[in-house]
């Protein structure tokens, strides 16, 4: 309807027929039903390239009352438009504009070439070439190029006879992109900015997609998931979207174009959790890490750990565990960081899943120990390797008040054995680590209640004797004196 209206205000005849051929065959979309929907995102994606903001928020009501039948595809082709080079945006924008105003053109471009073919003799003597440009011109034509000697041209040299098809289209394809190297930068500017504007739009409707209830669980899911075979590689939406933000980051260092793409990612680390194989958590940590090294803008840092830790949460299962292969391949992640030369990946990244899931690192915080106490790293990654444990350790303190609460499920030999590990990390750390041990190591509250302590002391005491060599109590006393 709004495509009927808008043919009928249009201000020129050229816009009238658009819309009115757009309106002509979203009517036999809607006759097609949901095989129809890519046809008519497409149009909606047309629509939402052209610069008139009233085509904006009709767009936008349209999509979002699709979204329960969107479906992975159709985010992919989304996510597909969004990474294209600014060219190839500005193209698209351009595209349906110029197929509208080309009948038009047809008639003024021949009397311009006609006059331009009367006086070109003329201004060819006049005007110099710049040598450069003829040097790239020359590249380009390859065989069909006449040949310069001292300043001279010898047509007689020119090879343009055995130029063969085959050569004649690689050479329209070197010539095009001859012509595109030499294009104003005024232009290219343009076209950067246009993309930019389209982006944005774009990226409003993967908001759109992530943020309804109306969009199936599977299609948010499913667009995060790592898909091994390549041709299916679109379907995956963290990777695209980081490289565009990247990209955007480069060209406004500021990062007023990156701010909604950025936005996107947090909002997927921020998913409702699904337990995915450990094969693609693992691929799929392995492309962060590749895409997420050597970043310094602090907001994409920021949500590059959280995307982090978000992929170690679809290893987590129901009961709270976590497979081996996943916990080796975040591990191996944090070992890397703390033997690394060139330092580009960061500490936000390598310790975000164990600062954020500490529960399931518990059978892991020997490395974490071992790295902390280790005088071949440098401060600062001991540091963070303490950090680690403190996450732990706070785990672990956590489960002892939760112990006070309800004394009837302590399992004894289980407490005994989270003491002489609070113990272990606590003695064995270096005085300078102390502080930041003890920001997440506070066991007051847990004797505070003299009658339940006593009660869980009597069940553990044995269990503790035997793991740690002296009573529930005075394992406790040597803890708090250790980080004291």
């Amino acid at each position: 309807m709004c495509l009927k209206l808008w043919s009928k205000i249009a201000s020129t005849d050229q816009m009238t027929e658009m819309y009115q051929s757009n309106a002509d065959e979203l009517h036999m979309v809607v006759k097609e039903g949901e095989e129809g929907i890519k046809v008519l995102l497409d149009q909606l994606l047309a629509l939402l390239s052209q610069p008139q903001k009233y085509h904006r928020t009709v767009v936008y009501y349209v999509y979002v009352s699709l979204l329960s039948h969107i479906k992975d595809e159709h985010v992919s082709h989304i996510i597909e438009t969004l990474t294209m080079d600014d060219d190839e945006l500005a193209d698209e924008e351009d595209s349906d504009e110029k197929s509208d105003e080309d009948e038009a053109m047809d008639a003024e471009e021949d009397e311009a070439e006609a006059s331009e073919a009367e006086s070109s003799g003329d201004d060819d003597d006049d005007e110099d070439v710049d040598p450069e440009t003829l040097s790239r011109l020359e590249r380009a034509l390859g065989k069909a190029a006449v040949k310069r000697k001292a300043d001279a041209m010898d047509e007689e040299e020119s090879d343009a006879s055995d130029v063969d098809d085959a050569e004649m289209f690689a050479m329209d394809d070197r010539l095009a992109a001859a012509f595109k190297a030499m294009a104003p930068k005024k232009e290219n500017k343009l076209a950067a900015h246009m993309a930019s504007a389209f982006r944005l739009k774009l990226a409003d409707l993967l908001l759109f997609t992530l943020s309804s209830q109306n969009t199936a669980a599977s299609v948010k899911v499913v667009g995060l998931w790592l898909i091994i075979y390549p041709k299916a590689y679109s379907q995956h939406m963290i990777i695209p979207l980081l490289k565009l933000a990247k990209m955007q980051l480069k060209q406004d260092a500021e990062g007023h174009n990156s701010r909604k793409t950025i936005g996107l990612l947090n909002i997927i680390s921020r998913l409702k959790k699904a337990h995915l194989p450990d094969g693609e958590i693992v691929t799929l940590l392995d492309q962060l890490i590749q895409e997420g090294t050597g970043i310094s803008n602090p907001a994409l840092v920021s949500a590059v750990a959280s995307l982090s830790s978000f992929i170690c949460s679809l290893g987590i299962s129901a009961e709270g565990t976590c497979s081996d292969t996943v916990l080796e391949a975040f591990v191996g992640l944090f070992e890397r960081f703390m033997s690394q030369e060139d330092g580009l990946i960061g500490c936000e990244l390598a310790i975000a899943a164990v600062i954020k899931h500490p529960e399931v690192f518990v059978s892991r915080s020997k490395t974490f120990l071992k790295a902390g106490f280790n005088s071949d790293y440098r401060i600062f990654r001991r540091t963070e390797a303490v950090l680690c444990l403190a996450g732990v350790a706070k785990s672990c303190t956590e489960y002892l008040r939760g112990s006070i609460a309800e004394p009837d499920g302590v399992k004894p030999r289980f407490f005994a054995s989270v003491l002489k590990l609070l113990l272990s990390t606590a003695s064995g750390i270096s005085e300078e680590l102390k502080p930041t041990l003890q920001k997440h190591l506070s066991l007051e509250p847990v004797t505070e209640n003299e009658t339940t302590w006593n009660t869980i002391s009597k069940k553990v005491n044995a269990a503790c004797q035997q793991t740690c060599g002296k009573s529930a109590a005075r394992v406790l006393d040597a803890i708090q004196n250790a980080v004291s």
